[in-house]
């Protein structure tokens, strides 16, 4: 039988969020003040959270999922891997402060609030939409026009619109973001493909539309894993038409200086072609 805490045993103490992202990810006030009540709702639902977890974990410890502020944690405690991830997610809203003008940022400014209140690894797929927006920005070629758009001919939404700096037309991009097992991918070339049709092929059906749009697949995955996509993509065509090639993220370490990070996120196909996936190889997140 699982052991439950004494009445008389202390409650862990829950530091207030603010704080916390203010010495760990400072950028993220950028986009929601320390005024905002989201950070009234973000602190009740981890308090909530962490003593639901301090109660199931009784006298032993227990296997949590990770959330934004378990890995803030993490980094707290001198993980390395932790600390590469939390560098990542600085740097990528630091870069999306650079391409999304002022007046374009606020429509995003639900995504944030949706990365503070997640207590799961879904904050990770919020950080996904994020990270595809900042790669389609640094082009210059585009406007953002929408967040979550809503389609002309269906009920259903679109995450972001494009309009075109030059041409004026639109752009629709769909993401979608993956977290699979390490246990359930088999290196086989039929299967990959069996999975990723399955997959896609349902996503694309479900919006239900006439419009154009483009899916875009972020894989979150250790990088072992992200090699047998990878490779995958290089020798196959994708099996889903409006299927983009996905995305993932990953961080090389210099192996002259540790301090040194390459953050990566981008096509599979060349998250691992130069340098930094050939000598910077064996260290990375």
């Amino acid at each position: 039988m699982q052991n439950d805490h004494s009445n008389d045993t202390p409650k862990p103490v829950v530091p207030d969020l603010r704080e916390v992202v203010q010495n760990e990810l400072p950028i993220l006030f950028e986009f929601m003040p320390e005024t905002d009540r989201t950070w009234g709702i973000a602190n009740k639902l981890f308090k909530a959270e962490v003593e639901k977890r301090y109660q199931e974990a009784g006298d032993s410890t227990v296997e949590v999922e990770a959330n934004l502020y378990y890995i803030i944690r993490k980094v707290q405690l001198g993980d390395q891997q932790a600390i590469r991830m939390l560098n990542f997610f600085q740097r990528l809203l630091e870069e999306i402060t650079m391409y999304l003008p002022e007046a374009e940022r606020e429509r995003i400014r639900k995504t944030i609030k949706d990365i503070l209140i997640s207590m799961d690894h879904q904050y990770l797929n919020f950080f996904g939409e994020i990270a595809v927006l900042n790669n389609i920005m640094k082009t210059g070629l585009y406007n953002l026009t929408a967040v979550e758009y809503k389609l002309s001919d269906s009920d259903n939404t679109i995450d972001f619109a494009f309009s075109n700096k030059t041409t004026g037309g639109n752009l629709l991009v769909e993401v979608v973001n993956m977290h699979p097992k390490s246990n359930k991918i088999e290196n086989h070339p039929e299967k990959i493909a069996t999975f990723l049709t399955t997959k896609f092929s349902k996503k694309i059906l479900s919006k239900a539309t006439t419009e154009q749009f483009y899916l875009t697949p972020v894989i979150w995955a250790p990088v072992a894993d992200l090699k047998i996509y990878s490779e995958f993509l290089a020798n196959n065509n994708l099996p889903v038409a409006g299927l983009i090639e996905p995305a993932a993220y990953a961080t090389f370490v210099s192996p002259e200086d540790g301090a040194i990070f390459i953050h990566r996120f981008g096509r599979l196909t060349t998250l691992f072609t130069d340098k930094f996936g050939g000598e910077y190889s064996t260290n990375y997140s």
